[in-house]
C-alpha cells in the first residue's frame, strides 16, 4: 500500500519543521545563484506540501513530481496544485536518468523506505549530472531492522543484520560490524553509506584527482534526524565547481540549520496547545540558547516540561499550526 494512504505528509509535525529548514536553505541559495532559475525534483505524493510551499514562498515555477504508483494516476493529476507541476509518472531511477540536466536544479529524493541500492543508484545520477549550484537532499527510513523471532543470539542477530543489510545496499562497508546496525547506530550507517556514494560518483565524475575550475565539489548542508513515527534521516549536499567555490561561500550554508559533519540535528517538535504555542511565541526569542530564566518562568505558568519548551524554542520559527478550516 502506497504510504500517501496510511500518512498525512501535510500534519507530521517534525516533518513539517524539517521541510521549512529546507526551504530556508534554498533561500540561502540566491546569494550565489538567481532562485527563480531552479528547477525543483521531488516525490509529492497526492499531497504535493513541499511543491506548495517551494512554489509559494520561494516562486520556484519550475517543477517536476516523480510517482511510481501508476494505478493512481488519476488521484496524482487531479490534486496537482499548479500547471507549474509536471508529474512524471514512473521508477524514480527512470525518471532522473530522462531528465534535462542543464538547469541547476534543488532535487529531494525523499523515500519512505530504507537505504538500498536504488536509493544509492537514484543519488549518484544526480551527483553526476547535476549542474554547478544544485542541491541534493534524501530522505531515508532508518528504522534498525529487527531480526525473526527465530535468530535468538546476540552473535546470530548481528550476521542477519550484516547479510539484511548487505542484501539491501549491495555491499557491506568495510570493517562494518552487524552490532553497528542496531539502534540508533543504524542510522549512522546509513549517513557513512550516503556520503561514500556522493565521494564516490564524484571522483568518477571529475575523472582526476587534481582540482580544475569544472571539477565538482559536493558539501554536506544538511543533516537531519526525526521521528513523526520511525525514525528518519535527511542527508542534503551542495553541488559546485571549483570555479563557482565563491558563490558557494557566498550562501554561508554553515551554523544554525546546516549541518556538514556526521551529527545531524535532532529536530523534536513537542505536541503542543494552539494557546501554549502562541504564549511561548510570546516569550521568544529569548537567547540562543534560551535563558534559563525564562525556561523557568515558562514552566511556571504553562505546566510544560522544561525540556518540551527548549525542543520548541529550537524549532518555534518553523513549527506548524494545524487548524481546521472550511474550505
Amino acid at each position: 500500500m502506497p504510504s500517501f494512504r496510511q500518512i498525512d505528509y501535510a500534519v507530521r509535525p517534525a516533518k513539517s519543521v524539517e521541510r521549512k529548514m529546507i526551504a530556508e536553505g534554498y533561500r540561502r541559495l540566491e546569494l550565489g545563484w538567481p532562485l527563480a532559475s531552479y528547477r525543483y525534483v521531488g516525490m509529492g505524493s497526492v499531497y504535493f506540501t513541499d511543491f506548495l510551499l517551494f512554489h509559494q514562498a520561494l516562486g520556484i515555477d519550475d517543477m517536476v513530481s516523480i510517482e511510481r504508483e501508476l494505478q493512481f494516476k488519476s488521484r496524482f493529476e487531479f490534486n496537482r496544485p499548479f500547471a507549474c507541476v509536471n508529474i512524471a509518472f514512473g521508477e524514480a531511477s527512470t525518471v532522473l536518468d530522462s531528465l534535462d540536466w542543464d538547469k541547476r536544479s534543488l532535487v529531494w529524493l525523499d523515500y519512505d523506505g530504507k537505504i538500498d541500492a536504488g536509493v544509492i543508484a537514484d543519488l549518484k545520477t544526480v551527483v553526476q549530472r547535476a549542474p554547478s549550484g544544485s542541491l541534493v537532499s534524501v530522505s531515508i527510513n532508518v528504522e534498525a531492522d529487527r531480526p525473526p523471532n527465530d535468530v535468538v543470539s546476540a552473535d546470530a542477530q548481528d550476521v542477519w543484520r550484516l547479510e539484511a543489510f548487505e542484501k539491501a545496499v549491495g555491499y557491506l562497508p568495510v570493517g562494518l560490524k552487524g552490532s553497528e546496525l542496531r539502534g540508533k547506530r543504524y542510522g549512522k550507517v546509513c549517513w557513512q553509506v550516503l556520503i561514500n556514494a556522493v565521494n564516490d560518483q564524484l571522483i568518477k565524475r571529475n575523472g582526476r584527482p587534481d582540482l580544475r575550475p569544472d571539477s565538482m565539489i559536493g558539501k554536506q548542508v544538511f543533516h537531519f534526524k526525526y521521528a513523526d513515527g520511525v525514525p528518519m534521516l535527511t542527508v542534503g549536499w551542495l553541488l559546485y565547481s571549483h570555479a563557482d567555490t565563491d558563490k558557494a561561500e557566498l550562501c554561508k550554508m554553515s551554523g544554525s540549520i546546516f549541518r556538514d559533519a556526521e551529527e545531524p540535528l535532532i529536530i523534536e517538535a513537542p505536541k503542543l496547545t494552539p494557546r501554549e504555542i502562541r504564549f511561548l511565541n510570546s516569550s521568544l526569542p529569548s537567547g540562543p540558547p534560551v535563558q534559563r530564566k525564562t525556561i523557568a518562568e515558562l514552566n511556571r505558568v504553562t505546566g510544560l516540561t522544561e525540556s518540551d519548551i527548549e525542543k520548541f524554542a529550537s524549532v518555534y520559527r518553523y513549527y506548524p499550526q494545524f487548524s481546521e478550516v472550511a474550505l
